[in-house]
């Protein structure tokens, strides 16, 4: 092999940086290191614009009561929420969370499947979207879009006059096709801050999302291997891809940590009062704080900030609200 071609800078990043790391199998010392050594280049898929465009027709229906809808594009996978790969789960749920107090309610379209368009499959993907939807009160409206259309029809359907904006959280494509039809419309777009379709997103119709990496290897990921849901294999292959994407990822100019006690936790909970959130068992939310404290206490990454929310109530206090502001100002600026 003389050469590899890849679609996105993001995944000839990923390629470039990836290090595997042979060790010896009984002392467990460093081998030797694999990388590649290959040259990389990135061939930008593109798009026909003969397909994609900003023509509407007229005569593509789309039988939804509300007049502004959010489109998502893409394969739901196997995990619960917040374990498959596009976060469909997620998506549903910060989108009911979102506008479920709002009087004028958007909906969401959902163009998607796992892998057939059979009955059986449409109906556990109804399902899947209940279970989240569940509990909620007032949600807005979830559509499933279920079953295969031309490229034409894709078209058609990105340009309706009731599709606003295409949404997509999720947590790595290595190009994201959808999103770059999408744009083909001049809608705006919302997506992460994080994959292939960075590369082509019109940054003045993009919004891009930002979040943190860290959680999911050093809380999330750790947890479910202390469970026995999640094998050593399996942990340790996960971990190394976050060391690799770490590597990637500038960390933020001032990590603000709130750091509460489980009674805090459980009060803020009760106040909250989310239906799914009142089954977490003290145990499981006990040990999620333990991971999140002794990763904080070994964060190392940049500034840090920590709050402790069992003495600080800004939510109720103004002057707790100030000294924290007052704090931020002078880790960040050097005031005060």
């Amino acid at each position: 092999m003389d050469l590899i071609i890849t679609t996105s800078k993001f995944s000839k990043d990923v390629l470039l940086s990836s290090v595997y790391n042979e060790n010896e199998k009984n002392t467990g010392k460093l081998v030797r290191q694999h990388r590649i050594t290959k040259p990389v280049e990135t061939l930008f898929e593109g798009v026909d614009i003969n397909i994609y465009n900003n023509l509407k027709n007229d005569e593509f229906k789309l039988d939804i009561k509300e007049d502004f809808a959010y489109l998502f594009v893409g394969h739901w996978l196997k995990g619960k929420i917040g374990q498959d790969r596009k976060d469909v789960g997620m998506l549903i749920r910060c989108f009911v969370e979102a506008f479920k107090e709002v009087e004028d309610k958007p909906a969401l379209i959902l163009k998607t499947s796992s892998a057939t368009f059979s009955v059986k499959e449409r109906e556990s993907l109804r399902k899947k979207i209940e279970g989240v939807v569940n509990g909620i009160p007032n949600p807005p409206s979830i559509y499933l879009l279920f079953g295969e259309l031309t490229n034409k029809e894709m078209n058609d359907l990105y340009n309706h006059p009731k599709i606003k904006s295409m949404v997509s959280i999720t947590k790595g494509e290595g190009f994201g096709r959808p999103l770059l039809e999408f744009s083909m419309s001049g809608k705006p777009i919302v997506a992460s801050n994080w994959s292939g379709h960075k590369d082509f997103l019109p940054m003045d119709k993009a919004v891009m999302i930002g979040g943190t990496i860290y959680e999911d290897a050093n809380i999330f990921a750790p947890n479910l291997h202390e469970m026995g849901l999640m094998s050593k294999r399996d942990f340790d292959n996960y971990y190394a891809f976050f060391t690799t994407l770490k590597s990637m990822v500038q960390p933020p100019d001032l990590l603000i940590y709130l750091k509460a006690s489980v009674p805090t936790l459980v009060s803020q909970i009760q106040k909250r009062g989310r239906e799914y959130e009142e089954n977490i068992r003290l145990d499981y939310l006990k040990r999620l704080n333990e991971y999140y404290n002794k990763w904080i206490d070994g964060y190392q990454e940049g500034p840090l900030l920590v709050i402790d929310c069992d003495k600080n109530k800004f939510g109720e206090n103004e002057a707790d609200l100030g000294d924290i502001i007052g704090k931020i100002d002078s880790t960040l600026f050097g005031l005060f």
